[in-house]
């Protein structure tokens, strides 16, 4: 095995004196879930680790209405893809103890990326959180506990543990060096960003949770994200919209779900909408995307025809809203995202690769910052 031959390949277990913690409980945070607070009210606290809460990224109330929609949102909906535990402290090292509903089964993403977690910095100071660390473990495993630094420098600092964005978490605890302090997060700078998406949104299919370009955008402007991304299921269904309405005020929303809408007419279908349904309570910039490059737009000419046909659709729904006096509705063709040679920014011809998101995340980001920040 590699991991006898390479150190640097194994799974790693914590060494030192940890003080674990409930990461439900102040100081703690835990962001980018909309439905914590709610999905776990009146749960009896939990008195080992890992703690064992929803960590769902649906509302549970309404589970029993999604199962009728389309009940695979309940199922993908339970990967807390882009959730946050955000804290300060002066511990040198950060921990995580963990239990999942499975182990990985990917064949197109790392274990890393689907089940781990990453560890962003910030040391007081300094502007921007630094990647510092991930999760090493056993890929078969589905309870591990993991170092995912210990040679922070001393001092105060700005902690994001990043969850797995493709396995269901079923308990956690947050760990520390002994005796070290633990306060509440810096505040941030903005309202939320809410993205509804695809397999890609979700963050298929980068190497570690960070660098999915919703989790890289949300980083870049400071603000909590909120991450509707489902696998082969951003199919545009009304009750979707009626959620991201129902949420609380925001500044943006990203629609990024043409590669699962376009070719079975679902976006043609139900993307004004959508919008109109969102409108109804969140008054914020609604950004649509088209979608990246696929292999068979070169190679399919009906495939690349619907491509074609969805990408004009979307544009023109946006210029009706405008045309109607809704100015804050925008359009941002997928093809802008990448440049040529885009198919090496994949895993698979069709899922990026870190590179492909940190790519989409620029470009995005760029767009944003004329909408947003103007």
């Amino acid at each position: 095995m590699i991991s006898k031959i390479d150190k640097n390949m194994a799974a790693t277990e914590v060494s030192h004196g940890i003080d674990w913690y409930d990461p439900s409980e102040k100081p703690f945070e835990i962001a980018g879930l909309a439905f914590f607070a709610e999905n776990n009210r009146g749960k009896t606290k939990q008195k080992e680790a890992p703690y064992a809460y929803d960590f769902s990224r649906m509302p549970k109330a309404k589970e029993e209405l999604f199962k009728k929609v389309n009940p695979n949102l309940v199922f993908l909906g339970s990967d807390p893809a882009s959730g946050q535990i955000r804290f300060r402290t002066n511990s040198e090292s950060v921990s995580v103890k963990a239990a999942l509903a499975s182990a990985h089964d990917m064949c197109n993403m790392p274990a890393s990326g689907q089940c781990g977690f990453d560890l962003y910095v910030k040391y007081d100071g300094e502007k921007e959180y630094t990647f510092l660390g991930m999760t090493h473990f056993d890929v078969g495993a589905t309870e591990y506990e993991s170092c995912l630094s210990d040679a922070l420098r001393e001092g105060e600092k700005s902690i994001i543990v990043n969850m797995p964005l493709y396995s269901c978490l079923l308990g956690l605890a947050i760990g520390v060096d002994e005796g070290a302090s633990v306060s509440e997060p810096e505040k941030f700078g903005g309202k939320p960003f809410v993205f509804y998406g695809t397999s890609i949104t979700q963050g298929g299919c980068v190497s570690r949770p960070g660098t999915c370009y919703v989790n890289l955008i949300g980083r870049a402007f400071d603000r909590e994200v909120f991450n509707f991304g489902f696998s082969a299921n951003g199919l545009g269904e009304y009750e979707m919209a009626e959620l991201i309405r129902d949420l609380p005020e925001s500044d943006l929303v990203v629609l990024d779900y043409e590669a699962n809408a376009g070719s079975n007419g679902r976006l043609e279908k139900l993307l004004e909408g959508f919008i109109r349904i969102v409108r109804e309570k969140q008054k914020a910039p609604v950004l649509v995307l088209s979608r990246i490059p696929y292999i068979l737009d070169e190679t399919d000419e009906k495939f690349g025809g619907v491509r074609r046909r969805c990408r004009a659709f979307a544009k023109d729904i946006v210029k009706k809203f405008n045309d109607e006096g809704d100015e804050k509705v925008y359009f941002l063709d997928g093809y802008e995202l990448f440049d040529e040679g885009w198919s090496e920014y994949t895993v698979d011809l069709i899922h990026p690769t870190d590179v492909g998101h940190i790519k989409m995340a620029k470009k995005i980001a760029e767009k944003i910052s004329e909408i947003v920040c103007k």
